[in-house]
């Protein structure tokens, strides 16, 4: 366990990074891409076809990362009513079983989406003509990284290592 309490210690930093890079690079360029659509529609009248399916799977892919991100800096919505209620051990065990019953989920929503990846990879999509491969895999790459954020954030509560704060995240 603490071994892999250390990789992940090593590795969630870089993902995160990873994650927003890549969530500044798509926004930019579904950024640019959006405008150049206006511009080619409404100017010159000569529409872009693939534009709003780049676009839009782009989109996904940002949803997904972003969900990411939300999870690992502890902004998804959650009811903690009940929580703050409780005596502090009561409060860590009931976070911990809902941590693990929130990584069950995302690995059954990994399982799923690795399903419904492989199930597209022949289909082709219609203006960009590209693998749906591409689009539907946002799915189990970002269900994969929350399970890693929450495989993280439990080794640390069972390594008893806190943020700087006091909680383990």
């Amino acid at each position: 366990m603490n071994h892999l309490a250390r990789w992940l210690t090593y590795y969630l930093p870089i993902q995160a990074r990873l994650c927003r890079w890549l969530l500044l690079l798509l926004g930019i360029l579904m950024t640019v891409l959006i405008l150049l659509q206006v511009f080619f529609r409404f100017v010159i009248y000569l529409p872009m076809p693939w534009s709003e399916e780049c676009a839009r799977y782009l989109m996904v892919w940002m949803g997904m990362l972003g969900s990411v991100l939300a999870l690992e800096k502890g902004r998804h919505i959650g009811v903690t009513f009940f929580i703050e209620y409780l005596p502090p051990a009561a409060g860590r065990r009931l976070a911990s079983a809902v941590q693990l019953l929130m990584a069950g989920f995302l690995g059954v929503m990994f399982y799923q989406g690795t399903l419904l990846s492989a199930l597209n990879i022949n289909q082709q999509s219609p203006a960009l003509e590209i693998s749906m491969l591409i689009p539907y895999l946002a799915l189990p790459v970002g269900f994969a990284m929350m399970i890693l954020i929450l495989l993280g954030d439990f080794a640390k509560q069972l390594t008893g290592k806190t943020d700087a704060d006091g909680v383990t995240r």
